[in-house]
């Protein structure tokens, strides 16, 4: 057996179970899952002990904030019953207002929130929530309303 076969099968192996948990991704959101969309923007969803559907609240962070800091007000909706999904500007978009990073963090945002609601049946689809900070998430809550094919 060579090597290239060794990294070959451990590549299939990373690629079977990134599948794998995507595909489950909506079953085991119990625990906090980071994932990716829309390029390198970092979006955290997590959603509440035997989340079955209801509502979502998207959390845009504060100019230098963290998902460290976002945390805390993230745990007040999830004890409500809500899903969150998380999501930073880079300081320079924020502090410069670049349009085209804070429109990729509400994509990515509104991506996860369509992964999280497309698999539930519309009876259990609730209300979308956004929790803007300061500069930081106003900037990108409006990108959203600046960009029509968002909405």
């Amino acid at each position: 057996r060579s090597k290239t076969d060794d990294h070959s099968k451990a590549d299939a192996s990373v690629h079977d179970r990134r599948a794998l948990a995507s595909s489950h991704a909506l079953e085991n959101m119990s625990a906090s899952t980071c994932n990716t969309f829309a390029g390198s923007t970092k979006v955290v969803v997590d959603t509440p002990e035997g989340w079955c559907g209801g509502d979502v609240v998207v959390l845009w962070g504060w100019y230098g904030s963290s998902f460290r800091a976002l945390r805390k007000y993230a745990e007040i909706h999830l004890a409500a019953g809500r899903a969150t999904v998380m999501s930073i500007a880079p300081s320079a978009a924020v502090m410069l207002k670049f349009s085209r990073p804070l429109r990729r963090v509400a994509v990515a945002s509104l991506d996860a929130v369509s992964a999280l609601m497309n698999d539930l049946p519309p009876a259990q689809r609730g209300l979308l929530y956004v929790h803007a900070f300061s500069n930081g998430g106003c900037f990108v809550y409006e990108q959203l309303l600046r960009s029509p094919l968002l909405l």
